[in-house]
């Protein structure tokens, strides 16, 4: 063989074969799951049923949660749970938190079998066969019971998009809505187990925004919320006591606002204790006052204490007038007629002056406490 000749067999041998893909990964990759396939066990116990693309879970798919005794049937993107599908637990498994994600398992080594573990009617069901043709044959196998534990959207492994959360029993007490990065996030409606039931809008699985809260005895409250608690303006009706509290609301307490009678019904004892008619000279400018020093509460818990508050308030060199004012203050008062609804209720529009504590006026309904 001629020097050129030989190096003409070497480029050859070179380019065509030895560059080219390794004879063990082409076998690998036709080893990867793609489509349907059988049950698949994992290292740590887990097994999943289903659709595969390039060797990861992608498609709909029931996966087996070896550890938590958990199932998930729904739909996968990539290996992770995503789109529609729904999360069951044991019925003696204690709350699960929706910001814990399920242990996930890389598929590396795995064994092929025919067997198949899945929620129906509530029951663990057993299928039996290898043939792929047969996924909705099944033969209860076994009386574990199972529940519901959330129903609806995910996205990366999370809850995301609309769906329901069962808590405890997983029948009266669940929320229904929408999600965000396993969160309540958006509008929703949550039941409590007291028969109580809220509905409106969430933030990071606390009532944030606009919202309705109707308790079990029939009071009601409509109004704003920050955090979970009551904050800002707002409704509260008491059913029994036919009164209407209305105004501004700080953690949960009711801050500045007028309380009224509304109408009576037939069904309820009369009032024990009636609204008194109001005759502060300038109940307004009282409200006004009070709600100014709400709103800057709120503000500064909002944006911090940077806020620039002198210029949003644009009163203040009015306030330093009042406050150097000799006048007595009419806006400090004990509303003693209402004590049996609440103790100790005490109007204080200047927190730092202490005359006028002792004052009672029973005529006025409702301003500041």
């Amino acid at each position: 063989m001629s020097n050129q000749n030989y190096l003409s067999f070497i480029h050859s041998y070179k380019y065509n074969d030895v560059t080219t893909e390794p004879k063990w990964k082409k076998k690998d990759k036709l080893s990867h799951k793609n489509g349907p396939h059988a049950t698949v066990y994992m290292m740590n116990g887990d097994t999943y049923f289903g659709e595969w693309k390039d060797n990861l879970k992608h498609g709909h798919g029931t996966y087996n949660y070896y550890k938590t005794k958990r199932i998930y049937d729904g739909e996968w993107a990539y290996d992770k749970r995503c789109g529609e599908g729904m999360l069951s637990i044991r019925e003696d498994d204690p709350l699960y938190d929706p910001k814990l994600n399920e242990p996930k398992e890389e598929v590396t080594k795995s064994i092929m079998d025919g067997y198949y573990n899945i929620l129906a009617n509530g029951i663990k069901d057993e299928f039996s066969t290898k043939s792929i043709n047969n996924l909705r044959s099944f033969k209860n196998t076994s009386k574990m019971k199972y529940r519901k534990l959330y129903v609806g959207q995910w996205m990366n492994d999370k809850f995301n998009g609309y769906g329901t959360y069962y808590y405890n029993d997983g029948i009266k007490e669940y929320y229904e809505g929408y999600w965000e990065d396993g969160m309540n996030e958006g509008w929703g409606v949550m039941y409590y187990k007291d028969g109580s039931y809220y509905k409106g809008e969430w933030h990071k699985k606390q009532r944030h925004g606009q919202g309705l809260l109707m308790h079990k005895n029939g009071d009601c409250y409509e109004g704003m919320w920050m955090n979970g608690e009551k904050e800002g303006p707002g409704k509260f009706i008491y059913k029994s006591k036919r009164q209407m509290y209305e105004g501004q609301w700080s953690n949960g307490i009711p801050k500045c606002g007028t309380i009224v009678d509304i109408t009576e019904l037939p069904i309820y004892p009369r009032r024990k204790y009636p609204i008194p008619p109001c005759e502060l000279e300038d109940p307004d400018e009282v409200l006004q006052r009070k709600y100014k020093e709400l709103t800057l509460t709120r503000l500064k818990k909002v944006y911090g204490n940077n806020f620039n508050y002198k210029k949003y308030l644009n009163t203040n060199d009015n306030m330093e007038d009042d406050n150097n004012s000799n006048e007595p203050n009419k806006e400090k008062y004990v509303v003693n007629s209402l004590k049996n609804l609440y103790i100790n209720v005490l109007v204080e529009s200047n927190q730092e002056s202490t005359t006028g504590l002792e004052e009672i006026n029973s005529k006025t309904k409702l301003v500041t406490f």
